[in-house]
């Protein structure tokens, strides 16, 4: 996993990756020291795929709000922010905390169960 830690107005402080979910336990002690020095924290993540459930469940239970963003949506802005067309994990972690900075992206709330669910 990647994640880009970034400062309010879309700077990149930190890249940082890990072995998920071996290491998440990492992410959410680094997550709880910024938070004890009271800065603002929330988690945006692509909503693609079921890779990431774990961490966003943890996520959640540490009380770090989570936001959904369409993996179309990053996909799309590749090249809005350096000119360059090509996507790696850094640069679209990068992309998906600035994309939320500007409203992009939606609360992770529980999924909708369909009819024949219900």
């Amino acid at each position: 996993m990647v994640a880009a830690i970034v400062a309010g107005d879309g700077r990149v402080v930190r890249t940082v990756c890990w072995k998920n979910p071996s290491e998440n336990g990492l992410v959410l002690a680094l997550l709880a020291g910024l938070r004890r020095a009271e800065l603002s924290v929330e988690a945006v993540m692509e909503s693609s795929g079921t890779y990431g459930d774990v961490l966003r469940h943890q996520l959640l239970e540490h009380g770090v709000p989570v936001y959904r963003m369409s993996g179309k949506r990053t996909h799309d802005a590749a090249e809005v922010y350096d000119g360059v067309p090509s996507l790696h994990d850094a640069k679209s972690a990068a992309i998906i905390a600035k994309l939320h900075i500007d409203g992009a992206s939606r609360p992770w709330g529980p999924r909708c169960r369909r009819r024949s669910e219900s």
